[in-house]
């Protein structure tokens, strides 16, 4: 299952979420503006990792994955992975 932390009018997370829906890949969705306990987790997350605090954020059955880009090598990795 796929965890997509997004904010308000987010090109890019709407990209994500489109291509999670297009792979027919299950997500769960957290809107970080209104959802504080989401926004106090990730933010928390983001800054003990020390990566960057853009939107939107991906995990994969827990494990993080990073932004759209990071989300779209990630299904190319999985795909070369079928092909071998």
């Amino acid at each position: 299952m796929y965890k997509i932390y997004t904010i308000d009018n987010c090109p890019w997370c709407e990209k994500a979420e489109d291509l999670l829906a297009f792979k027919e890949e299950c997500s769960n969705k957290f809107n970080i503006e209104r959802n504080q306990y989401a926004r106090e987790w990730i933010l928390n997350y983001l800054n003990t990792i020390k990566k960057r605090t853009s939107f939107p954020q991906i995990f994969y059955d827990n494990t993080y994955i990073g932004g759209y880009t990071d989300l779209v090598d990630h299904f190319k990795k999985l795909e070369a992975q079928e092909d071998d």
